[in-house]
């Protein structure tokens, strides 16, 4: 799922996979009813 979601927005960016990170603290259901977006983590 995760892999999934961050090569979406990788490709999305026209970014590597392997530049963004996406925490799994961030894909909780209420972060998006509070902020609506993920928060990109860097390396």
């Amino acid at each position: 799922m995760v892999k999934a979601v961050t090569q979406a927005v990788s490709e999305t960016l026209g970014v590597a996979e392997t530049a963004i990170w996406i925490s799994i603290e961030d894909m909780k259901p209420e972060n998006f009813a509070q902020g609506g977006e993920l928060r990109l983590d860097r390396k």
